[in-house]
């Protein structure tokens, strides 16, 4: 397979999706510099929609939430992993 092992866990598919989202965001910023200028009496350029910024779906492992017990410090980076409020959520069992 010309992509190598490919597999479709929570990783991969909002590695997609990143991807995805960024290429959309790209294409949109394209399309409002092209547009910009143009008189006309409806609006050409497009509004960007809000940016996601937690990562919906990833469920942390029971290894992952028991490092975190251990380690509480690392909350911020567990809630930029998966998703925001996730360490308070793993900490309290949730």
């Amino acid at each position: 397979m010309a992509g190598g092992k490919v597999s479709l866990d929570a990783k991969a598919i909002n590695r997609i999706l990143d991807i995805n989202e960024r290429a959309a965001r790209n294409t949109i910023t394209r399309h409002n510099k092209d547009v910009k200028g143009i008189k006309t009496n409806i609006p050409l350029e497009v509004e960007m929609p809000p940016e996601v910024k937690s990562a919906p779906g990833i469920t942390p492992p029971p290894s992952a939430i028991d490092y975190l017990r251990t380690n509480p410090s690392m909350k911020g980076a567990f809630d930029a992993k998966y998703g925001a409020g996730a360490a308070d959520r793993a900490l309290k069992g949730r």
